[in-house]
């Protein structure tokens, strides 16, 4: 026992906190969604579960688009569904609105471990730790220790956190970005654009990296040219699954086409959005409203505050974009919440001063637990 203690302490506290905290609240997920997936699934009559495992506490994070991931994964792209899986697609739904880098990850240690919905669900969380890890620094270098940490407990207790456990690939995309927020705010101007590439081959919103960078490289007085295009390569990250695209199906733009005529994600009036989701007779539609609407007054708090103008232009614009692609897009919005970490960062700066500064991640965890329950039997939108 005196040895594994002297190990532990070894370990950077930093990195303790952490796994301390991924593991507690990963434990109270998974029991909450097998719960769920043993008392509720003949209630709910859902439409997503995928059963794409005989362990139910594995089993409970693939919903919704974790079919498709998979689909790619194993079958690649195509116009028409080659999984056998029970999925339920309508208007000429197929696969090519789903960038390639998560899949293909998944691909590739899928076909090490001979299980790829299990390597979805590994790549996911070790994305997700090692997101933890870049947010504690970047914290920690804008803000201080105290609120470094607070940020680690509050992204693991977010509401919508289980999401970037699950065979999704917002947690791919969180890395990315982090890793690109670090970059920039260290002024490592190449590192940043390599990373702002692979977000935007991971999700097409990974191309809104571009006006941050040119953002604070403008702010910093950077002069060097080479650096300045380098942001170029940012949204190369579409351009090159666009010329996949163009080379396997003779259509570039195939990808944009599907999303509008097959998935309904097309630019869109935001006014018409809105007044769509407030007279919607689903419950759950006007629930994402809501939580919609409390973002953004959180963005209005955040573009009041101090902290650096990239994670005030980066919260408005991950939040807002998807109000510009229709009520589809919408429905989606729970998954882009999880992106917008500068949240994160401003409530860890409001509570630090705090001294009961449990009673927030404990809230935030409750209801986490609560779309849990909903998550895992494919009900809540996600």
């Amino acid at each position: 026992m005196e040895i594994i203690k002297r190990i532990l302490l070894k370990i950077p506290h930093e990195i303790r906190l952490i796994f301390i905290v991924f593991f507690i609240s990963r434990l109270i997920l998974t029991t909450v969604g097998v719960y769920s997936r043993q008392t509720a699934s003949e209630e709910l009559k859902n439409w997503y579960e995928w059963h794409y495992s005989d362990k139910e506490w594995l089993d409970v994070w693939s919903v919704w688009d974790s079919g498709w991931y998979l689909d790619i994964a194993q079958n690649g792209y195509s116009l028409v569904l080659k999984s056998d899986l029970p999925k339920r697609t309508c208007c000429g739904q197929n696969n090519l609105v789903f960038l390639p880098l998560y899949p293909m990850s998944i691909r590739f240690l899928g076909y090490i471990i001979g299980n790829y919905h299990n390597a979805g669900i590994i790549l996911s969380n070790s994305f997700l730790i090692i997101s933890c890890f870049l947010l504690y620094k970047i914290a920690l270098k804008d803000f201080g220790e105290k609120e470094a940490k607070l940020a680690i407990v509050y992204l693991l207790a977010f509401p919508t956190s289980f999401i970037l456990s699950s065979v999704f690939s917002e947690s791919l995309l969180l890395m990315l970005i982090l890793f690109f927020f670090y970059s920039i705010r260290n002024k490592k101007w190449y590192s940043s654009s390599i990373f702002g590439y692979f977000a935007a081959l991971t999700k097409i919103t990974g191309v809104l990296l571009l006006p941050i960078a040119i953002v604070e490289f403008i702010k910093e007085k950077g002069t060097n040219l080479k650096k300045f295009l380098s942001f170029l390569l940012i949204p190369s990250g579409l351009l090159t699954y666009m010329a996949y695209t163009l080379y396997k199906f003779d259509d570039a733009f195939v990808y944009f086409t599907v999303r509008k005529y097959s998935w309904g994600v097309y630019l869109s009036n935001p006014l018409t959005t809105l007044f769509q989701m407030a007279n919607s007779n689903n419950p759950l539609i006007k629930l994402i409203l809501i939580i919609f609407l409390i973002y953004m007054l959180v963005n209005i708090l955040i573009s009041l505050s101090k902290i650096p103008i990239s994670y005030k232009i980066m919260s408005i614009l991950f939040t807002a974009i998807p109000l510009f692609s229709g009520i589809e897009a919408m429905k989606g919005f729970l998954r882009v919440s999880t992106i917008v970490f500068p949240i994160v960062l401003y409530l860890a700066i409001k509570t630090s001063k705090i001294r009961n500064t449990f009673i927030m991640p404990i809230t935030l965890m409750l209801v986490q637990v609560f779309l849990m329950f909903f998550y895992s039997n494919g009900l809540l939108f996600i």
